[in-house]
């Protein structure tokens, strides 16, 4: 039987999208400009920072104290120059060897290890069940941070309709939209002194409440067509307290409906203008090989 925490008892994955914040940009810049990737060709010996150090310093005549070597994965190491013509030139040269070290450089650069993806459907998310001190851009940023790169939230703090927070996001599949996310509120994270994080309460752990949110995709606007024109958005009818797809509202305990309904819904009546009527009126408002092709397409 699977303990908590054994590879088979995880999940396969998990997905978060996130923001660049300005601080981030300013590190990516420095890093772009001053770092540099190394790897050990050949059988790949096992060396300390150390070495490679002094391989540096050695072959581009670098003070000591110019440059920094640290551990990297799935690289051997990375190498950070004080100076940027340092940089330059160990990129220039690529390749020395050192001893009988086979050392391999290429520039640092964002792309290296990751894939592009393109977010190009653009949709409006009604959120229920949110607390209203939690009414901020970092929950709502944190809620849909799974599937969706958050745009802009809708006016939260003026709270003239406290039914749903709602919020516009940039999403690669609208089908990946939970209909339902869960949010934990937990107490504030501990404090840090010099290093050390200061005890917070109970040793055995953290008590916090989870809420149930229902999400509503309410607006969808699909990207633009060859002709470059945009389709118009799709409007999605949903209820207030009721899942979307499903017919009746359920407790947060129980469990899912069977027959669950496919989404085909009878056209409204009348009486849609009750508390449980849908969305508000518009009117309302090998490992070397694969690294070195990876590595040699990036431009100097």
């Amino acid at each position: 039987m699977a303990q908590p925490g054994d590879p088979a008892s995880r999940p396969e994955e998990g997905f978060v999208f996130a923001t660049n914040t300005r601080d981030m940009d300013r590190e990516l810049a420095r890093l772009t400009s001053s770092a540099v990737l190394v790897w050990l060709g050949r059988d790949r010996p096992e060396v300390g920072v150390d070495v490679i150090e002094r391989a540096f310093c050695t072959q581009f005549a670098i003070p000591q104290g110019d440059l920094t070597v640290a551990k990297h994965h799935p690289e051997d190491f990375i190498v950070d120059f004080k100076h940027r013509h340092h940089r330059d030139a160990a990129v220039e040269l690529r390749d020395f060897p050192f001893g009988n070290l086979d050392i391999r450089i290429r520039p640092w650069q964002l792309p290296t290890h990751g894939n592009h993806v393109d977010l190009r459907y653009h949709a409006r998310l009604c959120m229920e069940g949110v607390p209203l001190h939690a009414w901020n851009e970092s929950i709502c940023n944190k809620l849909v941070s799974g599937y969706a790169g958050l745009h802009y939230v809708e006016e939260p703090l003026r709270k003239e309709d406290t039914r749903t927070i709602n919020t516009w996001t940039w999403i690669k599949n609208p089908s990946s939209i939970p209909k339902v996310s869960w949010l934990t509120l937990s107490d504030r994270a501990v404090e840090v002194h010099d290093g050390y994080a200061a005890p917070s309460g109970s040793s055995r752990g953290r008590r916090s409440l989870c809420f149930r949110v229902i999400v509503h995709l309410d607006l969808l606007e699909d990207p633009p067509g060859r002709d470059g024109r945009s389709p118009p958005p799709k409007d999605y009818k949903w209820h207030y307290g009721i899942i979307d797809g499903e017919r009746t509202p359920r407790s947060r305990h129980d469990p899912r409906p069977v027959d669950r309904y496919d989404g085909r819904r009878r056209e409204d009546d009348d009486d849609d203008d009750l508390d449980r009527r849908g969305r508000r009126s518009r009117k309302d408002d090998s490992w070397s090989s694969r690294l070195f092709r990876s590595l040699s397409r990036a431009p100097r």
